[in-house]
């Protein structure tokens, strides 16, 4: 199973994020020296936060740079390994040709003991021919020209043999080195295909989730590697389901029902509810799916998850254009952040927050989204 890394920086801001929340909130409560205080607890706050950053920097500098230097280290190792490789591939040629030379040489050898002894037949031969008439003698030549030409042959064919053996030997280590490619290709490729065969037919996090209300359920959820396509029928509820991810959630649970999870732009996971699960759905199960959904468009998506990072960091009570009773409704809700309201549509508003009507939630629900798509042009053009 993956997992997405994150920044220093990135988890110290998610760790200070309600502190900075609560800060603000604060200072809205309070006034005089009071707030001022708070205001001063927020400086010192930000430069911590800088201080820690600057520090981790540091480090990580010291530690790239001990990185590179173990690089090339491994680099000068492997460097070496190839020489001394090639060596050894020398070496071994030097000692063919030398065996080869010791071989051609005991052909040498046996060949000048082989005419040694034939001149030793002919001077024998010579003088028992000096006794013998002429046709004898005649005979006698034509018979030492018949062997001198048969050895002569057999050393001929003796070199092409080993001329042969030697081709046959180059050959033999080129389609040895050959073979060894086609295997380390073949290797990735395996690789490659467990990996996406894994991929596609689902990863699942090793734990179960046990139900809240004390019912005996337990849940457990797969990620699967394939595209499934969403979509809602009831055009007022402003759904902003993704269709383009090549991935799906499903959550599973003992009793042998099971949720597709779909997501929407905001990186929050949409399931139906069902009756058998209303008390039963551990909160922790939730922030699971949250955290892997996260992870996933990560890759995918990152423009959608700093979207929500980024709202999830706007106070509700920043924006002017919500008037102080939405913001004390909205509070009383649990409701702090941008992205609470903004991931929401009008109708799940207006059943959330108590004393919202459907119109109270479009007009909050309208005058977030514009300070959203106010943010998504900015940013638009810091990128370009």
């Amino acid at each position: 199973m993956s997992t997405t890394q994150t920044t220093v920086a990135s988890v110290l801001e998610s760790a200070l994020r309600p502190v900075r929340a609560q800060l603000d909130f604060a200072t809205e409560q309070t006034i005089g020296t009071a707030q001022r205080s708070v205001e001063s607890a927020g400086v010192l706050l930000n430069q911590a936060q800088a201080l820690c950053i600057e520090q981790h920097n540091a480090d990580v500098d010291e530690f790239n740079e001990l990185l590179d230097k173990l690089d090339a280290l491994q680099a000068d190792i492997t460097t070496k390994q190839l020489q001394i490789t090639s060596l050894q591939d020398q070496l071994d040629e030097q000692n063919v040709i030398a065996k080869e030379a010791n071989a051609n040489s005991e052909i040498a050898r046996a060949r000048v003991k082989q005419l040694t002894s034939d001149n030793s037949l002919l001077a024998k031969d010579n003088n028992a021919l000096k006794s013998l008439n002429p046709q004898a003698l005649q005979k006698q030549i034509a018979r030492l020209k018949e062997d001198l030409k048969f050895k002569v042959q057999l050393l001929d064919q003796q070199k092409a043999e080993m001329r042969k053996a030697r081709g046959e030997a180059a050959d033999l280590k080129t389609s040895l080195a050959q073979a060894a490619h086609r295997n380390s290709v073949l290797e990735d490729t395996v690789g490659e295909l467990q990996s996406r065969l894994q991929n596609i037919d689902g990863d699942v996090a090793p734990v179960w989730y046990h139900a809240s209300d004390g019912s005996g359920i337990h849940f457990y959820f797969y990620t699967f590697g394939w595209r499934l396509s969403f979509g809602s029928d009831d055009r007022d509820v402003q759904l902003q389901i993704l269709q383009d991810i090549d991935w799906h959630i499903e959550v599973r649970t003992n009793t042998g029902i099971g949720v597709i999870v779909s997501v929407t732009e905001w990186c929050r996971p949409r399931y139906p509810t069902l009756d058998v699960f209303k008390q039963a759905w551990p909160e922790e199960l939730g922030s699971a799916i949250c955290t892997r959904i996260s992870e996933l468009l990560e890759r995918s998506h990152p423009h959608l998850v700093h979207r929500a990072e980024w709202a999830e960091g706007i106070p509700l009570s920043s924006l002017p254009q919500l008037k102080p009773q939405w913001l004390d409704l909205l509070n009383a809700s649990g409701m702090h952040s941008l992205y609470a309201v903004a991931s929401l549509t009008p109708e799940e508003l207006s059943e959330t927050v108590k004393g919202f009507g459907i119109t109270t939630a479009r007009q909050v629900h309208a005058a977030c989204i514009k300070t959203v798509k106010e943010w998504e042009t900015e940013d638009k053009q810091k990128a370009a």
